[in-house]
């Protein structure tokens, strides 16, 4: 965990601070549709909050296809650490624009996730920070070497398996 920290990067992929994973990550399979890992997040009480048109395009949507498998697993395990009674919302995933081709959210590691008294709470008693980026954000870092960055309206959370 302290080689993922120790490169953390101070500069920005989008509006969101990038975070550098294991540089040993293998990206796990993708799912190359939308259905599948909506599927699988609905079946854990997570929802979605929009649908997926075209995950190029510049319009406000949600997308999953291009999402790894082990992304979505990971947003299953925190889910069943919260519980039911603080469902988790995907605000952001796999979508191209706003994030760029080569963002972590287009690579399927990263998610947004909305806002929420139960999440925060869940994050700040469970990880360790809060660190600070260079443009005065906070993070914590989980002790699977993932990091959560609260941008204010959600979390963004890099997932840094393997």
């Amino acid at each position: 965990m302290r080689a993922a920290i120790s490169t953390l990067l101070l500069g920005f992929i989008g509006a969101t601070m990038a975070f550098e994973c294991n540089p040993r990550h293998q990206p796990t399979a993708r799912y190359t549709n939308e259905q599948e890992p909506r599927n699988v997040l609905s079946r854990s009480g997570i929802s979605v909050n929009l649908g997926c048109k075209d995950r190029n395009a510049n319009v406000d949507q949600t997308c999953l296809t291009g999402m790894e498998v082990s992304t979505v697993n990971a947003v299953v395990g925190l889910q069943s650490m919260l519980g039911s009674g603080c469902p988790v919302v995907v605000t952001g995933a796999a979508e191209i624009y706003p994030h760029g081709k080569t963002s972590f959210h287009a690579l399927g590691q990263a998610v947004d996730l909305r806002m929420k008294a139960c999440l925060t709470n869940y994050i700040q008693k469970n990880m360790r920070g809060p660190s600070t980026t260079s443009n005065g954000q906070k993070y914590w870092v989980s002790s699977a070497g993932n990091f959560y960055l609260n941008e204010g309206n959600h979390w963004h959370v890099q997932y840094c398996q393997n």
